[in-house]
């Protein structure tokens, strides 16, 4: 190959990629705001007013850089979960279509939400905006979140709705599919009525973990027919106390 030819190869490569680093597969930063946060949600409707509230996002990983957003109470009104994604180490977007759902004589009301999170330390802030429509009419909205992580005794009063949640499905599923749209839709509603969000123990008071464990191992290991009196909305026995001591 004479020097010519050598000259016009080597060009043919570089703009082929011939030569180049092969890039390593994306940073995945979802890991960072994985968690269960508790602070307060500020939402504003168009014409409708403002109204605030305690309430727990749970933030899983969902892929690559990519997140599902659910919320004590719900965010969709399915209960189905948000989907995000994480930009950087401490910033995801959020841009989704809730699932529509019959109300009352409406046949589909549809929830558009897009905004963004940031993560500061640990403190995680978001801001949404979208619409709600349906039936011919449509509401512009606004949502603040501002919280941190939730407390030992947040996250256990999760754990003890989500293991109502998911033995009322197991002992009971045609009653269950009936009341609940899934598994997180129950865990949402139930964690909504023991008022999870807004858990803390009295002032000289300290959450109790081991009446909460045993709760949660009773409501897990009784047989169906011991637990069925109970479910959905309440427990067993163990679970009928306060676990703040």
């Amino acid at each position: 190959m004479n020097s010519r030819a050598r000259v016009a190869a080597v060009l043919l490569l570089a703009a082929c990629g011939g030569g180049s680093t092969t890039e390593g597969p994306p940073t995945d930063y979802a890991p960072n705001f994985v968690g269960q946060w508790s602070g307060t949600g500020t939402i504003t409707v168009t014409g409708q007013g403002t109204y605030s509230e305690s309430l727990i996002l749970r933030l899983s990983k969902n892929g690559t850089n990519e997140l599902l957003i659910a919320g004590v109470p719900d965010v969709c009104p399915d209960g189905s979960p948000l989907h995000a994604t994480a930009q950087s180490a401490s910033t995801l977007s959020i841009s989704y279509s809730c699932p529509g759902i019959k109300s009352g004589f409406c046949p589909s009301i549809v929830l558009q939400v897009s905004g963004s999170g940031t993560l500061s330390g640990t403190a995680l802030s978001a801001s949404v905006s979208g619409t709600l429509s349906g039936c011919g009419t449509s509401y512009a909205y606004s949502a603040t979140f501002s919280g941190g992580p939730a407390t030992e005794g947040q996250s256990a009063c999760l754990s003890r709705a989500s293991a109502r949640c998911h033995r009322y499905f197991e002992c009971d599923s045609t009653n269950a599919n009936n009341m609940f749209a899934n598994e997180n839709s129950c865990l949402n509603a139930l964690a909504a009525y023991d008022d999870c969000a807004s858990f803390s123990c009295p002032s000289g008071q300290s959450f109790d973990s081991a009446q909460s464990q045993t709760c949660l191992n009773d409501t897990n290991s009784l047989s169906c027919s011991q637990l069925l009196q109970y479910l959905p909305y309440s427990g067993p026995m163990s679970c009928w106390v306060s676990f703040c001591h």
